[in-house]
């Protein structure tokens, strides 16, 4: 059984080497559209697990428990988290705990939209990496432990790496916009 790869179209231009003999040359465009349509799956996972996670702290009543909830969590926590970690949570995070959970109920909703509509997806990539690895080293936990941190982690890094908005997505229309901008 045979697997059929799509074609590459191919830019052909002629020049000639030092004998005057016609040498052609061909280069590969960048990545293709069906290469891209592997990736907007995860997009759109990535995107719901952002969103689902703001079941707790936005909606009717839940904002305020959330910014209330948020400074004892962070106290418990503080002796399970990455020790590398601790002094940022114990020096910066604990004492300005109310403003890190908004910050972090505005991030979550901010990449899981970005994600959904595949607009500034590889920004909405970074920020959801920084946001997950917060989480990871906030609970403590390394590689191996059961949680889903890392692998999202490392699905962020696909979408960044493969600018997966371009497909399927407003980024398509901003890079067409403006091609060599990084965010999308």
């Amino acid at each position: 059984m045979s697997v059929d790869t799509p074609r590459v179209p191919t830019q052909r231009s002629s020049t000639s080497n030092s004998s005057g003999a016609a040498v052609i040359e061909s280069r590969a465009g960048p990545a293709t559209l069906p290469s891209r349509w592997v990736v907007v799956p995860l997009r759109l996972y990535l995107s719901t697990v952002f969103l689902d996670s703001l079941t707790n702290k936005v909606g009717p009543g839940k904002w305020g428990g959330w910014l209330d909830w948020m400074p004892g969590y962070v106290a418990d926590q503080l002796p399970r988290a990455a020790a590398l970690y601790r002094p940022v949570l114990a020096a910066v995070v604990l004492p300005h705990a109310r403003v890190f959970a908004a910050l972090v109920a505005i991030g979550e909703v901010s990449v899981g939209c970005a994600l959904l509509l595949g607009a500034g997806t590889r920004l909405a990539a970074v920020v959801g990496m920084f946001l997950t690895a917060n989480y990871f080293l906030f609970n403590g936990l390394s590689v191996i432990d059961e949680s889903n941190d890392f692998a999202i982690m490392i699905g962020c890094l696909v979408v960044l790496l493969t600018a997966a908005g371009r497909t399927f997505g407003v980024d398509a229309v901003l890079a067409r916009r403006w091609p060599n901008c990084p965010l999308w």
